[in-house]
């Protein structure tokens, strides 16, 4: 697995290519998905939710083909870092996520930032361009100054999904339970 990450690496996020792009939205957002909330919302994004097309008012179409592409045409406005950033395609950022964190599409989130740099680092060292902490980017970093194994504690351990360090039932933050209705005589 690290070997497919530095191979990817080594394909999209070498520093010495040019990784400045124009447009906030570079995701399919808008382009060949989008999602309706139950009040009949139509948004680009599940994550981005301050512009949406009113489906009770007017067509999909409208929506598809007048609102998202002036969405989608917004330029970078605020955030040089991100913009020129080599390690765009290692991050776990994106503008729904940002806006949704924040309020703004543009905005960095520090907590992506620092592991997407903590990522690169493992697969790239040195080569990356970057600083393992994230410091060249958010002028502060935390997580590289944790030990290894405290920054995989406050990452979660795993992804929970494929069973790596997930945590047990009892240890999660949330548990749901269904209470049956009492029988009706």
């Amino acid at each position: 697995m690290l070997e497919d990450l530095r191979e990817f690496c080594d394909r999209v996020a070498r520093p010495e290519m040019h990784h400045d792009t124009e447009h906030v939205y570079t995701c399919g957002a808008g382009q060949n998905s989008f999602t309706v909330d139950p009040y009949g919302r139509l948004q680009m994004c599940q994550l981005s939710r301050k512009n949406f097309h009113d489906l009770s008012e007017d067509t999909f179409a409208k929506g598809w083909h007048e609102l998202f592409p002036r969405l989608r045409a917004r330029t970078w406005q605020s955030n040089d870092t991100c913009r020129t950033c080599n390690l765009m395609s290692l991050c776990g950022s994106c503008p729904g996520a940002a806006e949704m964190e924040t309020g703004d599409p543009e905005a960095i989130i520090p907590g992506f930032c620092e592991v997407t740099h903590l990522r690169a680092w493992a697969a790239m060292g040195e080569g990356s361009g970057h600083r393992r902490d994230a410091t060249c980017c958010l002028g502060d970093g935390h997580l590289a100054a944790r030990p290894d194994d405290e920054v995989a504690a406050r990452l979660g351990g795993g992804c929970g999904s494929c069973g790596h360090a997930s945590p047990e039932p009892e240890e999660r933050l949330v548990k749901l339970e269904r209470r049956r209705a009492p029988a009706r005589s």
